[in-house]
C-alpha cells in the first residue's frame, strides 16, 4: 500500500496525471509534487497499511516466493528511481524472488475488480515495472476481511512508453515552470485559488448570464428548502417524543436522540488559564467564501 514520493512523480500520482485516478485529479497531483502535500489518511488507507504484512505473509505462503521489502519504518517501501528521469520514482511494497514485483491492496468487495485489476492500479504497476525493468507484478488483494486473491499483471512496453511520455510532458509543462494544470472539478477550483486579493473583475456577457442563472436557481432552492423545513416541522410536531413514525405499516421516519459526545470547552480553559490557552493558539489561513449578492 504505497503513496507518492514528495517532489517526484510516484506510483500514486502517475494515475492522476494520465486521468485514471478516482481519488486524485491532475491538479491534486501537481500540488502533491510541487508542495509535497500528503493526502489525509482515510480509514481504508490506514487499514491497508496495517494489513500489508498479513497480505505479504499470505502471498508467500500461497506462492512459495519470498518477498523482499523495506524494513525501515521511516520509509514507505523499496524506493526506486528511473535511470533517465530522476523525477520518476516508485515506492514498491516488495520485490519477489521470481524477479517480479509484489503489490498489496485491500478492498471492501470485488465490485471494482470483476474485470481484473482496476485501471488505476494497472497504471501504477506498469509505472513500477517501467522503472525497474521487471516483467511481472503480482497484486495480492484482501477483499473484506476474509477473501484473498492474487492477480498477475504483465509488463506492457507500449503502455509504459506512453505513460512515461505523459509524465515527462507533465513535468516539463507544469512542474518545472510551476504552472498548475487547469481545474477539472469544483474542488479543484477551490484548491487552485485558495487566497484572494482586494480587486474586482468585470463580468463579461457569458459570466453575466451564468450569474443570473445562479441567482435564479438559488431562489428556487430557497423556496424548496423552506417547504421541506415546514413539512419536517409538521411531522415532528405529530411525533412529539416518539422516535419512530410508521407509515402504511412500515418504518418511515426516525427521530432519535444521538448518544452524548465529549467536546473540548475552549471558553472554560480561556477563563481558567488564559496563559495556557494563548500558548496553544495557532493562526490558520482563512478560507475563501463565495457569497452571491
Amino acid at each position: 500500500m504505497t503513496m507518492h514520493n514528495r517532489h517526484s512523480i510516484g506510483g500514486s500520482t502517475a494515475p492522476a496525471i494520465v486521468g485514471v485516478s478516482p481519488y486524485m485529479t491532475r491538479l491534486d497531483a501537481y500540488f502533491a509534487i510541487v508542495e509535497g502535500r500528503q493526502p489525509k489518511q482515510s480509514e481504508p488507507m490506514y487499514w491497508g497499511s496495517k494489513l500489508e504484512p498479513l497480505i505479504r505473509e499470505r502471498y508467500e505462503a500461497e506462492t512459495g516466493y519470498k518477498v523482499e521489502y523495506n524494513k525501515d519504518p521511516d520509509k514507505l517501501g523499496i524506493e526506486v528511481v528511473h535511470q533517465n528521469h530522476e523525477f520518476i520514482t516508485g515506492s514498491l511494497d516488495g520485490v519477489v524472488s521470481n524477479s517480479g514485483i509484489f503489490e498489496a491492496k485491500t478492498a471492501r468487495d470485488r465490485s471494482a475488480w470483476e474485470d481484473g485489476v482496476p485501471e488505476i492500479y494497472q497504471v501504477q504497476v506498469q509505472h513500477y515495472m517501467g522503472i525497474t525493468g521487471r516483467l511481472v507484478t503480482d497484486v495480492a488483494v484482501l477483499f473484506g476481511a476474509s477473501d484473498f486473491e492474487i492477480f498477475e499483471v504483465k509488463r506492457d512496453n507500449e503502455i509504459i512508453d506512453n505513460l512515461f511520455a505523459l509524465e515527462v510532458a507533465f513535468w516539463k509543462k507544469h512542474v518545472i515552470p510551476c504552472v498548475p494544470p487547469e481545474p477539472e472539478t469544483y474542488s479543484d477550483v477551490n484548491l487552485r485559488w485558495r487566497t484572494s486579493t482586494a480587486k474586482a473583475v468585470e463580468a463579461d456577457e457569458w459570466i453575466t448570464q451564468l450569474y443570473k442563472e445562479l441567482t435564479h436557481e438559488r431562489h428556487i432552492m430557497g423556496d424548496t428548502a423552506r417547504r421541506i423545513e415546514g413539512l419536517e416541522m409538521s411531522i415532528k410536531k405529530y411525533m412529539e417524543d416518539s422516535d419512530t413514525l410508521i407509515v402504511d405499516g412500515k418504518k418511515a421516519v426516525t427521530w432519535k436522540q444521538a448518544k452524548p459526545s465529549m467536546s473540548f470547552d475552549k471558553g472554560r480553559l480561556k477563563a481558567d488559564d488564559p496563559e495556557m490557552f494563548n500558548r496553544y493558539m495557532v493562526e490558520r489561513p482563512g478560507s475563501r467564501r463565495f457569497l452571491v449578492k
